[in-house]
């Protein structure tokens, strides 16, 4: 096998440089994220330039991170509803090795949300 890369876009659009076999057990999708607060105020999203999954000694690592603010977001900013809540994605670069181990991948990356 080859080096390969999956890309699952904040809007959920999937994309594989390289073919990349899976089990069937989920299909990609963006990773939402609630954010609650003030009524109509605005927000602006932070994310990593990485980040890593394992299992057990295997790995990979994300990059590309991208998030897609409800409504588009203007000047990049997102802004609650009236009632002080708002849902965006996040999407990022899956960067699978040649024979990479078949697993369960797990990790976290920090979101950071600054209110306006």
């Amino acid at each position: 096998f080859e080096p390969a890369t999956v890309t699952v876009s904040p809007d959920g659009a999937v994309s594989c440089a390289l073919p990349v076999t899976a089990p069937a057990l989920q299909a990609p999708s963006p990773s939402p994220f609630r954010v609650t607060g003030q009524a109509n105020a605005f927000f602006q999203v932070a994310l990593p330039t990485s980040g890593t999954i394992t299992a057990g000694a295997a790995s990979m690592r994300l990059t590309d991170f991208a998030y897609a603010l409800p409504g588009g977001g203007r000047g990049g900013l997102g802004r609650l509803d009236p009632s002080g809540r708002a849902v965006f994605t996040v999407g990022a670069t899956l960067n699978v090795e040649a024979d990479q181990p078949a697993g369960e991948y797990v990790g976290a990356y920090p979101v950071t949300v600054r209110y306006q």
